[in-house]
């Protein structure tokens, strides 16, 4: 459910920008920075680019209720997190513009921190509900991931995604 989740909210995100902005191009995409041979991975650029960099179990769910917010749905006991870095990935002459962008993706996640199938119709049926929480990182923090991901530092920040998946019977 990695790549559910994950398209599920790029998705999303590029309905925002399109109505925000008033644009069709794709401001969003799901990709890794860097191709494995160093190589850019993304084609063209001024975007914003959803890179997962980590998965973990996620332990504050494992005595999870059945009933989620009073909704009896039966939810699966594996949960685990996803580390959705957030970068803006702009040319030389648009850093201001990938300050704007980095702040609406911001807001976004802000003013929607639940994903769920009310206010994301497109949600993949498998997934109850998606909770997005800024992780808040130091410097040195920011220094070595953006090291471990091998590209040099870009205007981003770091959302933990914790999906809720239905069980499957």
């Amino acid at each position: 459910m990695i790549y559910e989740t994950l398209n599920t909210i790029a998705a999303d995100a590029n309905k925002y920008f399109a109505r925000m902005l008033d644009v069709e191009e794709e401001k969003v995409v799901l990709s890794s920075i860097l191709n494995a041979d160093g190589s850019v991975a993304i084609s063209g650029q001024n975007k914003i680019i959803f890179t997962l960099v980590n998965v973990v179990p996620n332990e504050s769910l494992k005595n999870l209720p059945t009933d989620l917010k009073d909704r009896r749905i039966p939810v699966s006991t594996s949960h685990y997190k996803l580390s959705l870095l957030v970068s803006a990935y702009f040319n030389a002459g648009n850093y201001a513009e990938s300050l704007q962008l980095l702040s609406m993706i911001m807001s976004y996640f802000s003013d929607k921190a639940v994903f769920n199938h009310t206010n994301t119709p497109d949600m993949d049926s498998a997934i109850v509900q998606i909770r997005a929480n800024l992780t808040v990182m130091n410097q040195e923090q920011m220094t070595t991931l953006w090291r471990g991901v091998g590209s040099p530092l870009m205007p981003s920040v770091l959302y933990e995604l914790e999906p809720i998946l239905a069980k499957r019977y």
